[in-house]
């Protein structure tokens, strides 16, 4: 089993919305850091898009399982990119094309509040970026629909 279990945030437009984003990790500080103990940030300045790792641990995996993860990760209301969902040639892009594009980097950590602290250290890194001309790109990969967001149920596709 890999060190972690990690899904991935994303956050476009993140210079306009930094505490609009803030605010929404904040629907993950009850998850425990035995659960989460880590994340990780990545920002693009081409497409103005971060992306926040959440690092699940073997252990929330094994009590929790993943389609548990995916509904904690989702109290962040936020689009989601799982690695580990994906088949092996999108998964292989993700990693070799996509996250290699970004140039900021906030390296995981184990921290108390780890998805706050990690919109908090994107933030201060971004700033000092030279102002330029960011385009609107978007992902080119597939965001990941939880189980409950595939469903045909009204009831369950609107969560």
């Amino acid at each position: 089993m890999s060190a972690s279990y990690d899904v991935y945030l994303v956050l476009q437009r993140f210079r306009d919305n930094v505490d609009r984003y803030r605010a929404m990790m904040e629907a993950l500080r009850p998850v425990g850091a035995e659960y989460l103990p880590a994340a990780e940030g990545f920002y693009q300045a081409s497409t103005d898009c971060a992306l926040v790792a959440l690092c699940f641990s073997p252990h929330a995996v094994m009590h929790l399982g993943e389609d548990s993860l995916h509904l904690l990760a989702h109290r962040s209301r936020l689009p989601m990119i799982v690695p580990a969902c994906l088949d092996g040639a999108e998964r292989r892009r993700f990693f070799r094309e996509q996250l290699c594009g970004y140039e900021v980097q906030v390296a995981p950590g184990p921290v108390a509040e780890p998805a706050g602290r990690v919109i908090d250290l994107l933030a201060r890194r971004v700033s000092v970026l030279a102002e330029g001309a960011l385009g609107e790109h978007g992902l080119e990969l597939p965001l990941f629909q939880p189980w409950w967001q595939r469903s045909s149920a009204p009831d369950l596709s609107s969560c």
